[in-house]
């Protein structure tokens, strides 16, 4: 709901002000929901297929940043940025209100053995945590800034291209980013079953991710740098 309320405002501010507080919103909806689909993935799967799952699960997400591209440019030929706005809010309230009246609750499994409270401290606290966020970081923040930021200011500027190849530029790499969290996904969980570790796997896919980088850094961004950013994410390090 704070997703489609933050649309509705991003649709309809008249300054700066407006604006922000209307991405504000829509931040603290989507990443509710981003935690309540993990959240539910840990509940309602097996661990073993953990890496599998939230592959599935953040390359639906990705394909939204898909449809931001070329699709939103063929629909603005007949709507205005604003006017686009609104029918996602409601389409975000009709989902909302679907999977609170469809969506049963989880199954119950047996009772945690231990009654330890679980909060901001306790994860902060985790080595584990610490040896898999700051190369989550790295790896998402930097595709993120690539596609959102940097990419399409250097198609224009740099690369002189067109509105409509600059639009198809970034639609490659949304899809890239699809697949690619597809892709890690399926190979985590074939690996798993393999006793190869997710340190491994981890390690391989981050590095695979951040070579094409360093090509970005001197020259075009690389497509297949959107292919791996998102491995740290769910590649869970067992130690």
């Amino acid at each position: 709901m704070f997703a489609a309320a933050g649309a509705v405002t991003f649709a309809r501010a008249s300054g700066l002000t407006g604006l922000l507080v209307g991405r504000a919103l829509v931040g603290l909806g989507v990443a509710g929901a981003l935690m309540a689909g993990l959240k539910a993935i840990v509940e309602w799967f097996p661990k073993q297929r953990l890496a599998l799952v939230n592959g599935a699960f953040i390359a639906l997400g990705a394909a939204g940043a898909a449809t931001a591209t070329a699709p939103v440019e063929w629909m603005l030929g007949w709507l205005d940025w604003r006017q686009l706005f609104l029918p996602l809010a409601a389409a975000t309230v009709a989902v909302s209100v679907l999977i609170l009246l469809l969506v049963p609750d989880p199954p119950k499994g047996p009772a945690p053995v231990s009654s330890k409270t679980i909060n901001f401290r306790t994860i902060y606290a985790d080595q584990s945590f610490w040896r898999v966020v700051p190369l989550s970081a790295l790896c998402i923040g930097s595709a993120w800034a690539l596609q959102g930021l940097w990419a399409a200011p250097w198609l224009a500027d740099v690369a002189a291209l067109e509105r409509w190849e600059i639009v198809h530029h970034l639609f490659v790499m949304a899809v890239a980013l699809c697949v690619g969290a597809l892709l890690i996904g399926e190979i985590a969980d074939m690996l798993h079953r393999r006793r190869v570790s997710p340190a491994t796997v981890l390690t391989t896919a981050a590095s695979t991710f951040l070579a094409p980088n360093w090509r970005s850094s001197s020259g075009c961004p690389s497509r297949a740098s959107c292919f791996g950013p998102w491995c740290p994410a769910w590649v869970r390090l067992r130690c």
